[in-house]
Formats: structure tokens, sequence, C-alpha cells
């Protein structure tokens, strides 16, 4: 997948709901493989205005974790590896985000009180349920401040697979029961567009690139739509900044904040500087490359609906 645009740079102005400046440029890291479409605007939650109503959608995400990586004290809590994810990903020193740590390898979306939205290739059998935690509020909340552990309240089980779906080349999804409800009052649930996107559609995507603490991009649109109606798979193309960890990420329809897709595949994310023995960001045009694929919500709005009732 690659690295999500700028919000900004979709609105064209400091009239951006995300952002109250342009973020800074702090040494972090990037541990999962995806693309950066044009400019790399990724932002951390804490870069967000204090009333952006997209702070509450990114609280709503959640980082899929493997137990056996963690540590847990007597209260609870996760204890995050101390990682930094240039080290882990080899990169070259000018990468965004290199001292970031890295603890995530998917991500997922809360869609109902006790029901997260993932990619089907995140979790494909009880199995990978049982060993793995869904956390809320793995983000930066400052420049330098890194999330070392996540409170025990944020910790959630995954108690069984609902349904699930995995098409290389078409829709990826699974949606996951947790072993307890999410109270309202901490994570709301988020809300599925059910109209079919359309090519142009301005998107923003919330994940977890490289198994960082969550981002923030946008800046993107829909290249392309496949198979699109309600009660078949399908998926879309577009040109989000993603990687690896973003698998599973919610994709958004910027103009109503609703859920229009779940991030699932795309191009290669970094390549190799040999003068340097490093790692890169892939960078592509606006229109270059393949592409990132997000599964529609029509692939699975149906399942959905009848696990909520459940």
């Amino acid at each position: 997948m690659k690295i999500l645009l700028t919000l900004l740079l979709a609105l064209g102005s400091a009239q951006s709901s995300f952002s109250q400046s342009k973020p800074p440029k702090p040494k972090s890291s990037n541990l999962d493989i995806k693309v950066i479409y044009g400019e790399d605007n990724r932002q951390d939650l804490y870069q967000l205005k204090p009333d952006s109503d997209w702070r509450t959608r990114v609280t709503s995400t959640v980082a899929l974790m493997d137990k056996d990586t963690l540590q847990f004290d007597n209260a609870g809590n996760a204890l995050l590896p101390d990682e930094m994810v240039g080290d882990q990903m080899n990169f070259c020193q000018e990468e965004p985000f290199y001292e970031q740590l890295t603890a995530a390898f998917c991500s997922g979306s809360l869609v109902a009180k006790d029901i997260i939205l993932t990619a089907g290739h995140c979790v494909k059998d009880q199995q990978d349920c049982d060993n793995l935690i869904f956390a809320f509020g793995y983000q930066m909340d400052g420049i330098n401040k890194h999330p070392l552990k996540i409170p025990g309240k944020e910790v959630y089980g995954c108690s069984k697979i609902i349904d699930r779906k995995q098409d290389n080349n078409g829709a990826d999804w699974a949606l996951v029961r947790l072993t307890k409800a999410v109270p309202a009052e901490d994570h709301k649930p988020l809300e599925m567009e059910l109209t079919p996107v359309k090519s142009g559609t301005e998107l923003v995507v919330i994940g977890h690139p490289s198994g960082m603490p969550v981002k923030i991009a946008g800046g993107a649109k829909v290249r392309r739509s496949f198979r699109s109606v309600p009660g078949l798979s399908g998926y879309f193309t577009s040109n989000l900044d993603t990687y690896g960890g973003n698998s599973g990420s919610a994709v958004f329809n910027r103009a109503t904040g609703k859920v229009v897709g779940v991030l699932v595949r795309g191009e290669n994310d970094y390549s190799r500087d040999d003068s340097r023995d490093c790692n890169v960001s892939n960078k592509c045009a606006e229109d270059g490359c393949r592409g990132e694929d997000a599964t529609t919500v029509a692939s699975f709005i149906n399942q959905l609906e009848r696990a909520r009732k459940n």
C-alpha cells in the first residue's frame, strides 16, 4: 500500500479541518509496506485541530497486535516493545517517522459496540483470533511523546470471527466479535456509507502504517470502482498513501465522514537505496503506479447488519 496524502492539499488552504499547520518532519518511523502518491501528508492525532470531527473517527481505530510480542503488567496494561520502526525496517535517516515505535501488524475499526472491521488476511482463523489483541489509543500525544503502553481498559480480546472473505483479486474483509463490548462513552462505532463511491470521490484513511501509532491521511481520490453492487464482492482503487500496517484501515468519504471501504492491498511500499544500504518509501505520481485497493462496504454490509442484531 502507500503513504496517504494530506488533507491540507485536498482542502487547498489553512481551512483544513485536519491540521492547524503543516505537520513537522520528525525522524519518525514507518514499519509496514505501502506507497506515497504525490506528497507524504500523514498526520498524527495530536496534529489535528482540537475541534476536528476527525478526532472521533481516529479514536474509533484499533491496532491489531500479536500477544506474543507484548508484555502485560499486573494492572493489565499492555507494555509495547521499545523498537523504532527505522531500525526494524532499515530506513534511511531522512525517512519520515524514523524514531516512532512499531507494534501493530494490521489496522481495524469499531463498527458496532463489540464488532471490529478489518481485512480478511489480517485474521484468517480462530487461532489467529486467539493470538491477537485490539488496542485503542495507540497514538502519539505530542512530538516525541511515544506510546510505551496501552491502558488495560483500551485492550480487547478477539472472541470469534463472525465472517470473512479473502479474494486476492477482489474483496478482502473480516468482521470480528470482541470479548466484551466497548463503552459508548469511550469509543463510537463508525457509520457506513451505503451508496457506492464514484470515481473522483475524495478519500481519507485512518490506520497504522508500518505498525506505527495511528495516522490520518487524505488528499486522495477514487480512481476506479469494481462491482460495487450491494450483496456482491467489490473493491475500488485509489491513490491513498498507505503501508502494510494499514491493511484493515477504514477508508472514508471525506465529504460525509462515513466509511466507504477497508484498505486491503496496494503498491510495494519501499525500495532499496543501494548506495546507502537502506530503504526509502516508494513515490508515485498522483495518477501513477497500480494504486491502492479497498474493499467496498457493499461487500460486507449484509453480514454486518445481521451481526449487529445478534
